[in-house]
């Protein structure tokens, strides 16, 4: 990758174009949807459910999103896909308020394990 930062999706075409031919990864309520690329590139993407909670509480989740792929830059390096990851509302209402910061890492960890073995 030449690039010193992993680039992020942000054009509603674009998750359009991955929703319709992307492979889906579920756990719980996240869900990952992947699509394999030529060129030697990762890009990601968020969609966070408004019925997740308020915007503070979004926005924290983003931020940790963020900085998950900042801190795992070398697990992406040389990976070729784009993926969006979709929070949906979970069952239990408060799970995304009670949520801690390493529980979020070890679920996003456990999506790009799952990535590296079906892409």
């Amino acid at each position: 990758m030449e690039n010193s930062k992993i680039l992020t999706i942000k054009k509603s075409s674009e998750f359009e174009k991955i929703r319709k031919a992307g492979r889906i990864l579920k756990i719980n309520s996240w869900m990952l949807v992947s699509v394999l690329k030529t060129e030697n590139q990762f890009r990601y993407g968020m969609t966070f459910s408004k019925k997740i909670g308020n915007a503070v509480l979004r926005n924290k989740l983003k931020r940790w999103t963020r900085d998950f792929f900042k801190c795992h830059f070398l697990l992406f390096k040389d990976v070729s896909f784009e993926a969006n990851i979709i929070i949906r509302t979970h069952q239990n209402k408060d799970y995304y308020k009670k949520i801690d910061r390493k529980q979020f890492d070890e679920a996003l960890f456990k999506f790009s394990q799952l990535l590296s073995k079906n892409n």
